[in-house]
C-alpha cells in the first residue's frame, strides 16, 4: 500500500509541475502576440512590457527584451538553469 501511495504522489507532483511548465508557455506566446500586435500598430517595437500594459517583475514569469529596433526575445525558465526563448528574427523556440 506504501508503494501505491508513493506512486500516486509522484504522478500528482508530475502533473503539477508539467500544467506550470504549460502555463509559463501560454504566458509566454501570449507576450508575443502582444508585442507583435504592439509594431503592427506603432509601426516599432516596445521598450517595455510597461508600453504593453504590463508591469515588470524581475521575478516573471516571463520575460521581454528588445534586442534591435526590429527584433526581440521573450523566454521564461524551466528549471533551475535552463530556459525557453522566442526569437523574433527566426520566429522559433529554442
Amino acid at each position: 500500500m506504501t508503494r501505491l501511495k508513493l506512486i500516486t504522489s509522484l504522478a500528482f507532483v508530475a502533473v503539477i509541475v508539467s500544467s506550470c511548465k504549460n502555463s509559463q508557455q501560454r504566458d509566454a506566446e501570449e507576450m508575443v502576440n502582444k508585442v507583435e500586435a504592439f509594431r503592427t500598430s506603432n509601426g516599432h517595437l516596445p521598450d517595455s512590457l510597461a508600453q504593453l500594459g504590463l508591469k515588470e517583475v524581475e521575478e516573471g514569469p516571463v520575460y521581454y527584451r528588445r534586442e534591435t529596433d526590429t527584433s526581440f526575445i521573450v523566454w521564461y525558465g524551466r528549471e533551475l538553469g535552463e530556459s525557453r526563448t522566442y526569437h523574433s528574427v527566426s520566429r522559433s523556440w529554442e
